[in-house]
């Protein structure tokens, strides 16, 4: 997506050390970057969508910082966002907070009277972020559209079928309550009395480890934890599997926007089997996965699962099913055209 400056505020696990970084990464604090956008004269700006409850103050500020440049300096000339919160517009604010109804309703609303003039385009990253923004009736941004966040179709052809056997599934992500690991042992058990030649891989770490390998160690024959696996490491696990189970539950401001494990298990060929949290529910049931309702979770889950384990996809229709571009690439060409 160059060329291009990314600003960023603070410094996070994915990001490598300062002196291995690009030059075209800048770090900044809300000063300096109001300070770029008048003295770098940038084409166009993307700012972190409005809907982000710990960045909107900062990204208010620069987008009214934009609209002041625009008028003094030509530049920017267009300001733009990219969107994938799913959740409703007032929860993903304030979350479980105990702030009335109606004024987290009002602030929405003005939210959205105040964002929409300082906006020129923004991209929806999934259906789900397009409906989460559509209840906003103020918010009127005339130019979007939506660019479901899919990985591009792999250019290299991985196994067109799966050589594992017996049948296996997939956790990848934190153990904690939001990703849905409870939900995830509860279901096995049942999965195992139905299909007792199954298997289970738990990838991860997190707050509720301990129980996990605790759970682990009591079926070995059929469940296996290993913990935080190094990046480099996945692919080899996604290639042996055949289901990956993602029962995302929400939690307060959080609400699964797409799953970094999901693009990753789709560009490897696995079915899925995911809760409807996820912002890519649509084009999953679209595509013939296993979306189960978040509210019967204990009851569908278990049997999507051994589905999906005894009728899976073939891994060349998944990888077909996927975009020659990927969407996050696509969506910042339109943004910045």
């Amino acid at each position: 997506m160059r060329p291009s400056e990314i600003w960023y505020f603070l410094r996070h696990t994915d990001l490598p050390p300062a002196n291995e970084l690009p030059d075209w990464c800048v770090k900044v604090n809300v000063f300096s970057a109001a300070r770029r956008i008048f003295t770098t004269s940038p084409r166009s700006i993307e700012i972190p969508e409005p809907l982000w409850a710990r960045f909107l103050p900062t990204a208010l500020f620069l987008l009214f910082v934009s609209r002041v440049a625009r008028f003094f300096t030509g530049t920017p000339r267009l300001t733009v966002s990219y969107a994938l919160e799913n959740n409703e517009a007032a929860q993903a604010l304030f979350g479980n907070s105990s702030v009335p109804r109606t004024i987290r309703s009002a602030f929405v609303w003005v939210l959205g009277i105040v964002v929409t003039p300082m906006l020129d385009r923004i991209a929806f990253g999934s259906s789900g972020a397009a409906r989460t923004y559509g209840t906003i009736r103020t918010f009127r941004v005339k130019e979007r559209t939506t660019i479901t966040a899919l990985p591009s179709r792999p250019s290299a052809q991985c196994n067109e079928t799966r050589t594992s056997e017996p049948p296996s599934a997939l956790f990848v992500g934190g153990l904690e309550f939001r990703k849905g690991i409870q939900h995830v042992m509860d279901a096995w058990e049942v999965v195992e009395s139905e299909l007792s030649e199954a298997r289970i891989t738990i990838i991860g770490s997190g707050p509720l480890q301990e129980p996990v390998e605790t759970w682990a160690a009591r079926r070995p024959q059929s469940r296996s934890y290993l913990g935080q696996v190094p990046y480099a490491q996945l692919s080899a696990h996604y290639d042996a599997g055949h289901v990956l189970i993602a029962p995302s539950v929400r939690d307060g401001r959080w609400r699964e926007q797409i799953g970094l494990q999901l693009r990753e298990s789709l560009a490897r060929g696995l079915t899925v089997v995911a809760s409807d949290e996820t912002g890519l529910a649509d084009w999953l049931r679209e595509n013939g996965h296993r979306v189960v309702p978040v509210t019967q979770l204990s009851k569908e889950l278990p049997h999507a699962v051994v589905d999906g384990l005894l009728r899976p996809l073939e891994p060349s229709a998944v990888r077909a099913s996927l975009p020659e571009i990927d969407g996050r690439v696509a969506a910042d060409s339109w943004l910045h055209r």
